[in-house]
């Protein structure tokens, strides 16, 4: 969005050579730097390359306001506001009003190590994690808490107590890859399958490239052809590098992050408690498979045009793409109702699945779904595979240094699994009781809007 705007000023400058209405620029200048001044310190490109760390540290949260104290902890960052004096008034407006707006403001704040990048509203998403912190943090001190409240806080001590999951991580993820140890006929991979994605592996979690879910995509989807409905729907799947180019391009920052990925493939398989040798044949057997699915994925650009991606079948015509695999077991295990249709955004895939499920050998499928679960489990199980699996995807991939600190990975973990249970513990402390009545008493005395509008007609 930003950049459309940057593009649009020179077609506003040339018509007006000089600003005659500081009030407009300054309207201007405020919704820009709200919508978003913005470093971002990731690869530009899908398969771009990874960038170094960044030299210059975080700054340190500022102190929060006297406003603030009574609904925030003293460890939360300043909120801040649009001030006309963060206009770099060096840059003509005329010429770059991108940089006119923001470029003060970005030199005054460094991208921090932890995240790729910082604009306008990290601040505000700080506050609300420190929020959701000492919302935790009370649930979880709380000896009689009930409901949602117990919820929060057992999901907290859970999450903090790293020397626990030191101790057991390994075993629960051996207890998650028994499903997949256990498999010993391909005919059972659609039930495992459907099994796996209620669990651990989400069935549907699309992105503009893919579901980033093994095998196959599968969830609601809306009906562009009928608003008022939500059908089940089916979606290319199964990449880790999350676009095909990652996979197909003949760049150099391509390549690199394909051999990087192998050796990432390695270290994981190792970590789970794999030898080397098992762990390189996994890992080439992983790469094969979702080389193949990637030539079958639909690109990114044809993806945003939503006729491409609608595609009306029935489960026998989806059935005849896959033969391979049994559908109608996996949807029954799913609990999946039986609609009229199915709509399917890339009808080439099941096809490059069904190729990949009948050639591959039942070991190599199995490597695969294990390194899914491998990859799905590591937040959750050994700090080593957390920080191998953010080392790989967060600063070989993004260009992240450093991992956030245990709090705010809880806290996103929660955000993201106990949504509504956060959610009303959230509101305790950031809209206390009093919350409403001030705001009632700040409406009072301003002007009620007419009850009827006035019957003069100004059209001619």
């Amino acid at each position: 969005m930003l950049n459309r705007i940057r593009r649009g000023v020179p077609h506003i400058s040339q018509r007006r050579a000089n600003v005659g209405h500081p009030g407009w620029l300054l309207l201007f200048a405020a919704l820009l730097f709200a919508g978003g001044c913005k470093k971002n310190s990731a690869p530009s490109n899908p398969a771009g390359e990874a960038l170094p760390p960044p030299a210059r540290a975080a700054a340190p949260p500022p102190k929060v306001p006297a406003a603030q104290a009574t609904a925030a902890p003293a460890s939360a960052p300043k909120l801040d506001r649009f001030e006309p004096w963060l206009l770099d008034k060096s840059k003509d407006p005329c010429v770059d009003f991108y940089a006119y707006t923001c470029s003060k403001w970005q030199n005054e704040h460094p991208i921090p190590t932890d995240l790729s990048s910082v604009g306008t509203w990290t601040p505000l998403y700080l506050w609300n994690q420190t929020i959701l912190r000492e919302a935790m943090e009370r649930a979880a001190a709380n000896p009689n808490a009930t409901g949602p409240e117990r919820q929060v806080g057992d999901y907290w001590k859970s999450c903090m107590n790293v020397e626990e999951r030191s101790a057991h991580g390994k075993q629960w993820l051996s207890d998650a890859l028994k499903p997949v140890d256990e498999l010993t006929r391909k005919e059972d991979l659609a039930k495992l399958l459907a099994k796996l994605h209620a669990g651990l592996l989400p069935a549907y979690y699309a992105d503009n490239n893919q579901s980033n879910t093994p095998l196959l995509g599968f969830g609601p989807n809306q009906d562009l052809e009928d608003s008022s409905k939500v059908v089940s729907g089916f979606d290319q799947a199964g990449l880790s590098l999350n676009s095909r180019n990652y996979y197909l391009n003949d760049d150099e920052a391509s390549k690199k992050i394909r051999e990087e990925f192998k050796k990432h493939l390695v270290r994981m398989f190792k970590l789970a408690g794999d030898s080397e040798e098992q762990a390189a044949r996994e890992a080439v057997a992983v790469y094969a498979i979702e080389n193949e699915l990637a030539k079958a994925h639909m690109n990114a650009v044809d993806r945003r045009d939503p006729v491409k991606t609608y595609h009306k079948q029935s489960l026998a015509e989806i059935e005849a793409s896959l033969p391979s695999f049994n559908m109608e077991e996996y949807l029954k295990v799913s609990g999946a109702p039986t609609p009229p249709f199915y709509i399917v955004a890339t009808l080439e895939f099941f096809p490059a699945l069904d190729q990949q499920i009948k050639t591959r050998s039942l070991g190599e499928l199995k490597s695969y779904l294990r390194w899914w679960v491998i990859k799905s489990a590591a937040n959750k199980t050994t700090p080593e595979l957390e920080q191998a699996n953010f080392d790989f995807f967060s600063t070989t991939l993004r260009g992240v240094p450093k991992i956030l600190p245990q709090w705010r990975r809880c806290v996103g973990s929660a955000d993201r699994a106990l949504g509504e249970a956060l959610g009303q513990e959230y509101v305790k402390i950031a809209f206390p009781p009093d919350s409403k009545s001030r705001t009632s008493a700040s409406w009072t005395g301003w002007p009620r809007r007419p009850k009827s509008r006035p019957s003069k007609s100004w059209t001619p």
